[in-house]
C-alpha cells in the first residue's frame, strides 16, 4: 500500500513494516476467499514486546499506526468496609468498629490477661467472648456477648448478643435477650425460659437451660443455617471467629499457651456467594516487649508484596481477586495493626479502547483527581481536599470532628442522625488558606446520597458552611 508519499507493507503472518521500518509486536493475517481471487479479511496483531503499564495517568497508544489507545479511569469499588484488627490496650486484640447489619460494634477476640501468650477468648477473664458451633453456655458472671450468625449461601447476616436479667419468675428461670444496635444494647427477646425459641432477623434461636442463681443460659441453633462461631460484615465477608472446640475452624488451643493465631477471613465470589472467593489470614500475634503485647505480626495469603506507603509506616497490599480486597498494614507503633477493606462485590476495571484524541492530559495548572487513602494525607495536605467517610472509619474524617466519632456521639458531635448526611466545609485544617469539604453519612447509604448531591446539585464549599440532608436531592444550610 502506498499512503501519500509513504509506504506500508503487510504480509501474512509476519510483522508490519511502514516506510521501512519495521513495527515490533505488530503483525497482519490476510484471508482470502476460496477461489483466492480476492482478498475477504484484514487483522492487525498487536502485540507488546516489552512491559506496558496502563495508569490513571498513561494511555497506551497502538505503534505505527497511532490509531487506537487503552486508557484506564481506576477501579471502581462498590463498596467499602474498613475492618479493622487492633490491639484494646496491651493485653487484648480486638476487631474495631466492626461492620455489623445493624451498625458498627468493637468485639473482642483473644486476651493475654497479662501472660506471654493468649489465654482466653475476648477481653480479659471477667469479659469473655463464647463461641461455639451449633450451641453456647453464656454466664453472665464472665461472659460479654456471643454471636449469632446466619447463612443461606447467598445473604449472611451476624448479630452480637448477650443475656441479662435473669430472674425467677413463678419458680420458673427467664433471662433477656439483648443484640448491639446502633451503638447500644436493645432487647430482643424478654424473659425467656427453657424451651422458648425466638428468631431475630434471620437467625433462628432455641432457649436451653436457664439459672438464675448461676446467671448462665444455653442457647442453641434453631436451623442448621444459625451457628456461633463465624462472623459475617455488613458487604458478606465472612470471619471464623475463635473456638476452643477442635473441630471448628477456628481452633486455638488455649491450653497449649498459644502466642498466635490466625484469623481467617473468606471473601465472596464475583457472583456474590459466600465464603465462596478468596481466604486470607491476620496473625494475631504478640510483640517482643516485656511483658509481651498484643499486635498484629502477619498477614497470610496476599497475593501482592506489601509495599511502604510514602514513609508513613503504612504497607500496603491487595488480594488478586475478583473483590480487590485491600490491606494497610500499620507498623508505625509496637504494637502493628491492620485494616481489611473489603468491598463486597466484583471490582470492575475501567479499561477503554479509544482514538487517542479522545484521551485528555491536565495542563501544567490543572490538579485532576488525586484519589488517596486516609493513611496517604500528608502526600496532599497542602491541596483542597474532599474527604468521603465518617469519622469511625476515616482518620482525616476524624481530625476534623475532633474524634472517631460513631453512632450516638457521631449524632451528637455533627447533629447527623440515622438517615441523614453531612457536607461541611473546614479551612485551614491542614494548610493555611486551604479547606478540606466533608462529605460523611450516619451509614453507607448516606454516605452515596452526600456524594451523589454534591455531585448534582450547588454547594457552596466556603469555609465554615455546613449542610445537613436526607436524600441525594435534599439538604438544607445551617445558619449558624
Amino acid at each position: 500500500f502506498s499512503i501519500g508519499k509513504g509506504k506500508l507493507v503487510l504480509e501474512n503472518g509476519q510483522e508490519i513494516k511502514m516506510n521501512e521500518d519495521t513495527l515490533y509486536g505488530m503483525t497482519s493475517t490476510l484471508t482470502n476467499s476460496t477461489s483466492g481471487t480476492k482478498m475477504t479479511s484484514l487483522a492487525i496483531d498487536w502485540n507488546t514486546e516489552d512491559e506496558v503499564f496502563l495508569t490513571e495517568d498513561s494511555s497506551v497508544t497502538m505503534p505505527g499506526f497511532e490509531a487506537v489507545s487503552l486508557a484506564f479511569d481506576g477501579l471502581h469499588y462498590p463498596a467499602e468496609e474498613a475492618i479493622e484488627v487492633a490491639n484494646d490496650g496491651t493485653e487484648s486484640i480486638v476487631l474495631k468498629s466492626f461492620p455489623l447489619k445493624d451498625g458498627p460494634a468493637d468485639i473482642n477476640l483473644l486476651y493475654t490477661g497479662g501472660a506471654d501468650y493468649y489465654a482466653g477468648l475476648g477481653k480479659d477473664s471477667s469479659s469473655k467472648l463464647v463461641t461455639g458451633a451449633t450451641s453456647i453456655t453464656f454466664d453472665g458472671d464472665d461472659t460479654d456477648y456471643f454471636v449469632a450468625s446466619w447463612t443461606d449461601g447467598r445473604d449472611a447476616e451476624s448479630y452480637l448478643m448477650r443475656a441479662t436479667n435473669f430472674k425467677i419468675d413463678n419458680d420458673v428461670n427467664k433471662t433477656t435477650f439483648q443484640y448491639y444496635k446502633d451503638g447500644s444494647w436493645v432487647d430482643a427477646k424478654t424473659d425467656r425460659k427453657s424451651g422458648d425459641t425466638f428468631s431475630i432477623g434471620n437467625v433462628e434461636l432455641a432457649v436451653g437451660a436457664v439459672n438464675k442463681i448461676g446467671k448462665s443460659v444455653v442457647v442453641t441453633n434453631n436451623s442448621a443455617a444459625t451457628n456461633f462461631n463465624t462472623l459475617y460484615s455488613e458487604e458478606g465477608l465472612k470471619i471464623d471467629l475463635p473456638s476452643t472446640t477442635s473441630t471448628d475452624d477456628g481452633y486455638i488451643n488455649i491450653t497449649a499457651n498459644p502466642t498466635a493465631w490466625n484469623l481467617t477471613f473468606h471473601e465472596e465470589d464475583k457472583d456474590g456467594d459466600v465464603a465462596q472467593g478468596d481466604s486470607f489470614e491476620v496473625t494475631l500475634g504478640l510483640n517482643s516487649q516485656s511483658p509481651k503485647e498484643t499486635s498484629v505480626t502477619d498477614v497470610v495469603g496476599e497475593e501482592v508484596t506489601f509495599a511502604e506507603i510514602g514513609s508513613t509506616d503504612v504497607y500496603r497490599s491487595f488480594m488478586y481477586s475478583a473483590l480487590a480486597t485491600e490491606f494497610l498494614w500499620d507498623k508505625g507503633g509496637d504494637q502493628d495493626t491492620i485494616k481489611v477493606m473489603y468491598h463486597g462485590d466484583e471490582v470492575a476495571a475501567g479499561v477503554y479502547i479509544a482514538s487517542p484524541d479522545s484521551i485528555s492530559s491536565s495542563s501544567s495548572n490543572a490538579l485532576g483527581d488525586v484519589l488517596v487513602t486516609d493513611a496517604e494525607v500528608a502526600s496532599v495536605s497542602d491541596k483542597n481536599l474532599i474527604v468521603v467517610g465518617g469519622s469511625a472509619i476515616n482518620s482525616v474524617a476524624a481530625h476534623l470532628l475532633g474524634g472517631d466519632y460513631r453512632g450516638p456521639a457521631f449524632t451528637e458531635a455533627t447533629g447527623v442522625g440515622a438517615g441523614q448526611f453531612l457536607i461541611q466545609s473546614f479551612g485551614d485544617a491542614y494548610t493555611e488558606g486551604k479547606i478540606a469539604l466533608l462529605v460523611a453519612g450516619y451509614n453507607v447509604d448516606d454516605t452515596a446520597n452526600a456524594a451523589t448531591y454534591l455531585r448534582t446539585q450547588d454547594v457552596d464549599t466556603t469555609a465554615g458552611n455546613k449542610y445537613i440532608g436526607t436524600s441525594a436531592t435534599e439538604a438544607t444550610l445551617q445558619v449558624a
